[in-house]
């Protein structure tokens, strides 16, 4: 089986885990939920009507190039985790994500998603290719948010309010804009602290009082 694009019957759940498809379009209404990981040749993904994946979605994918949702609202862990050539994604609707979302993708450059206000661990970890980054209404994060992301140069993340531990690991470029930041994990204090120091993170320290403190130490 090489594609799929049409089922008869309406569907709420479909799984096409371990296939060897190269293409899937399924315009369904009524789809919520798709397993469909394992799947090492899909190129294109058409699923405009999907609001939430299960696990392991195209993780480890190789020849993914295309890709629309412009419906999801949720994803699973390990979303897209270790793809090799797609370098776009714009989800409009997307509003939480679970751990390890689009880690390791060795050539993804531009990234949107407007409205995501939820990110468990290991959000966007090692990936070289960003550069920048804006985050509109992002509230929450969680631990190792954006480690290993060398070449990123540029975050906007305005709606945040806390930081958890590990955050920004192994980032020595970036110019970070938090102006509602107010909480920071015990372990993430003396980071930051070097960080402001090194003057590789501004914007923020004048209107964070706790950041202040940590300045004048």
């Amino acid at each position: 089986m090489n594609s799929i694009s049409n089922i008869g019957e309406p569907l709420y759940r479909i799984s096409l885990s371990h296939n060897d498809l190269s293409s899937v379009c399924l315009n369904h209404k009524n789809i919520q939920y798709l397993d469909i990981s394992y799947n090492s040749n899909i190129s294109k993904l058409n699923l405009p009507n999907l609001t939430k994946t299960g696990s392991c979605f195209l993780e480890s994918n190789e020849k993914l190039e295309e890709l629309n949702l412009p419906s999801l609202r949720y994803t699973g862990n390990d979303f897209l985790r270790k793809n090799r050539i797609i370098n776009k994604v714009y989800m409009p609707n997307l509003f939480m994500v679970g751990n390890d979302f689009l880690a390791c993708n060795k050539t993804l450059k531009e990234l949107s998603l407007p409205l995501l206000e939820y990110a468990d661990e290991s959000f966007l970890c090692y990936n070289n290719g960003i550069r920048k980054l804006e985050l509109p209404v992002l509230k929450e994060v969680g631990k190792f948010f954006l480690m290993g992301n060398s070449n990123l140069l540029k975050l906007n993340l305005p709606a945040l309010k806390e930081i958890n531990d590990y955050f920004l690991a192994y980032n020595s470029k970036v110019i970070l804009n938090m102006p509602n930041l107010r909480i920071i994990s015990d372990k993430q204090s003396s980071h930051i602290k070097f960080m402001i120091y090194c003057n590789k993170m501004c914007n923020y320290a004048r209107k964070t009082s706790k950041i202040r403190k940590l300045v004048k130490k």
